[in-house]
């Protein structure tokens, strides 16, 4: 999965191994290339699981899959059912959704978004949701902008010198974020007060950083036990083809939100 942040695949690991040692499995991590499927035609390993996002999923399991040895794709849109094969779902999009209505519930109608370099469904959904609400994302409040802090606090130094700035921001990583919040420091814009700040996956860094980041959190535990149990049962039930199974986020409201000033 082209993560969040190479911190979020560590949170995941975590969330993974401890599944697993809690049902006596042990976990090989394993880049793409030739040695996995060597591991999986020798029967090295029980099962597979893949770290998608992409469209090539399914595929990719495919190439792996034997019917002694099932695999799951831990992604961001489901796959369809097929043998041996299952699908894990983070609902990154309905994350979006959640943060579009918490701002604009929060009084906020100039909302802007700085993402990350990696496409996924979080700001269609945050974008269509915010157009619902009738408070439109507009291009110059949208920005692409990196991976890490460094990157976020260039986009919103970027979106704090227009004309008419966004009033709250929602940012596609926690390091986006506080790149964001050492920006509005060094210019000057206090947070909550002047501007809000919403990023995503709940790092552990979060609640340290001032102020605390409110943020969208992944339970990468909640992912580990869905990969796991899925899997169990495509090693006792090889035959049956199993729907996706989906993991919701949520948000987590700290001290970067407040209603924008009149």
């Amino acid at each position: 999965m082209a993560p969040t942040s190479d911190l979020f695949l560590v949170g995941l690991i975590r969330g993974l191994q401890q599944a697993l040692q809690a049902n006596d499995y042990g976990l090989l991590i394993l880049g793409p290339g030739d040695l996995l499927k060597r591991w999986v035609d020798s029967r090295a390993v029980d099962g597979v699981i893949v770290v998608g996002g992409s469209d090539d999923d399914a595929e990719a399991a495919r190439a792996i899959v034997r019917p002694e040895v099932p695999c799951i794709v831990i992604g961001t849109s489901p796959l369809e059912a097929e043998p041996h094969i299952g699908s894990v779902v983070i609902d990154l999009a309905g994350g979006g959704v959640k943060v579009a209505r918490q701002l604009y519930e929060s009084g906020h109608r100039r909302i802007g978004f700085i993402g990350s370099s990696y496409y996924q469904s979080v700001l269609p959904a945050f974008q269509n949701e915010l157009e619902s609400l009738g408070a439109p994302l507009r291009p110059e409040w949208s920005i692409i902008a990196g991976d890490t802090s460094d990157d976020g606090e260039r986009a919103m130094r970027e979106l704090l010198s227009l004309p008419t700035p966004p009033t709250a921001v929602f940012t596609r990583t926690d390091e986006l974020a506080i790149g964001a919040l050492r920006a509005a420091r060094k210019m000057g814009v206090e947070v909550p007060r002047q501007l809000s700040i919403i990023g995503h996956d709940d790092l552990a860094f979060a609640r340290f950083v001032e102020p605390p980041l409110s943020t969208v959190r992944i339970d990468c535990d909640a992912v580990g036990k869905a990969v796991v149990a899925m899997l169990f049962d495509l090693l006792e039930h090889p035959d049956i083809s199993y729907e996706a199974r989906a993991v919701a986020t949520q948000i987590v409201l700290r001290e970067t939100l407040a209603p924008p000033e009149l």
